[in-house]
């Protein structure tokens, strides 16, 4: 059961009823693999292709991570010059390089903020390791809300 103060906010597929639930999505990838189910005749086929494309979302996620999370401009500079904005400004542009664009974009920075954080926790447990201490506890993972509201659609 999801409390009513959240459910206009999270995404809900509801199985018999056939109805998802969900902030309104524009990007590419989803409307790409629901748009080519019609060509594929057999299950199989389509599922392999199905993995294409979050194999591409997730190869330019790592991409993003690497490439500019890492080598993102000197932050302190970033954070005179009214850093958070010019921050997404940069990002845009550099998954826009990337062909990623709009609701792509946010799936594309999460999934790069999972990767950061699972190097964080393998670096935590590597020194856990080496100095034989099992005192630190690994720090939770962000959570992140953003609240937008929710439409419902037959599926």
């Amino acid at each position: 059961m999801i409390p009513s103060s959240v459910k206009r906010y999270v995404s809900v597929f509801d199985c018999d009823k056939k109805t998802l639930t969900t902030p309104q999505y524009q990007g590419t990838y989803i409307n790409a693999i629901v748009s080519r189910k019609k060509d594929f005749k057999v299950d199989e086929p389509y599922i392999g292709y199905i993995h294409s494309m979050l194999l591409e979302l997730a190869s330019k996620a790592f991409l993003y991570y690497h490439s500019y999370c890492l080598n993102s401009p000197n932050v302190e500079n970033m954070q005179r010059h009214d850093g958070e904005k010019l921050q997404k400004k940069t990002a845009a542009g550099f998954l826009g390089k990337l062909g990623v664009q709009d609701g792509d974009a946010k799936v594309v920075e999460y999934l790069a903020e999972i990767i950061k954080q699972q190097q964080v926790d393998d670096l935590l447990i590597r020194h856990d390791k080496q100095t034989r201490s099992r005192d630190s506890e690994l720090p939770p993972p962000p959570i992140r809300t953003e609240y937008r509201a929710c439409s419902q659609y037959r599926v």
